[in-house]
């Protein structure tokens, strides 16, 4: 999902360890947490030899502009697509939200079209769907083991860089852990690929 929040995309348990004098200032936390990853990521550039290639044209391009600079295996390591592959007919699976978010019949009955709680309860169900199958699905579907193979890539059987679901709600995570996603941008399902060069 494209957003202009600036929060989007980051772990909002690790933003909020940053936090700063004023506790409850999430964007002071995600100050904080970005200027510490970033110097983080400037002293180790200090002791890599690296270089960047950026790259804003349509995917299906992206074979040949590998190719053609000469980049190969183990002269890359991540390309972002972002939502090129979003798909929005994702059915909900919800049974473990009740743990959470107790729902009283009453919130139903009252027949309001953007009642606070229908909408708060519609954004957590998708916090509980089991996404892998429909995951292995899109894969099938779309053919990205062959897509990836045409370009010279494997996808990675296990992440080295992110975990696959980073932001999926863990099993027996407490009600903070709940409240913390239900707040931030995320559903669960935001799933990291990585890809290895197989030329």
């Amino acid at each position: 999902m494209d957003s202009a929040n600036s929060l989007s995309g980051w772990s909002i348990k690790k933003v909020i360890r940053n936090a700063p004098q004023a506790k409850n200032d999430i964007y002071g936390s995600l100050f904080n947490y970005l200027r510490t990853t970033l110097l983080e990521f400037c002293r180790r550039l200090e002791e890599l030899k690296i270089s960047f290639h950026l790259f804003q044209v349509d995917v299906l391009e992206l074979p040949g502009l590998i190719k053609q600079s000469g980049m190969g295996e183990h002269h890359f390591d991540r390309i972002e697509v972002s939502n090129i592959g979003d798909r929005e007919s994702i059915r909900s699976e919800s049974t473990a939200l009740h743990r959470y978010m107790p729902i009283s019949p009453a919130i139903f009955q009252s027949g309001e079209r953007y009642n606070v709680d229908v909408l708060r309860l519609n954004d957590a169900r998708a916090m509980f769907r089991g996404f892998d199958k429909y995951f292995e699905r899109f894969v099938h579907d779309c053919r990205l083991e062959d897509l990836g193979k045409a370009a010279g890539l494997q996808m990675k059987s296990s992440n080295t860089i992110v975990e696959k679901w980073p932001m999926r709600l863990k099993k027996n995570a407490t009600q903070d852990e709940f409240d913390l996603l239900l707040g931030s941008n995320c559903t669960g399902s935001e799933r990291y690929v990585e890809w290895r060069s197989v030329v």
